[in-house]
């Protein structure tokens, strides 16, 4: 299973994806990640390379996000994420 949640945290898997398949992965949970998840733990991974790293840790922008943080896993990263606001729930 690529996710899953303990509390207010999520974790998601990205091992044997490639950047487009991650981001577009990514992007679609974002935009659908349920109430009260206030972090999402990115699990790409970091002996085949590093093009999944710099892309959630560069490139990555959502509205939801407000930051990144490196884990003491270099293999991982934890996005930070905002809530979204009732105005935006309701559009």
């Amino acid at each position: 299973m690529r996710f899953r949640r303990q509390g207010n945290v999520m974790t998601v898997d990205l091992h044997g994806l490639y950047e487009a398949a991650a981001r577009s992965l990514l992007l679609n949970w974002l935009d659908h990640a349920p109430e009260g998840v206030r972090e999402l733990r990115v699990i790409h991974g970091c002996n085949q390379g590093v093009v999944l790293r710099d892309m959630v840790r560069q490139s990555l922008r959502h509205r939801r996000l407000t930051g990144w943080l490196p884990a003491l896993n270099p293999g991982e990263t934890r996005l930070l994420l905002r809530q979204p606001r009732l105005c935006e729930k309701m559009s």
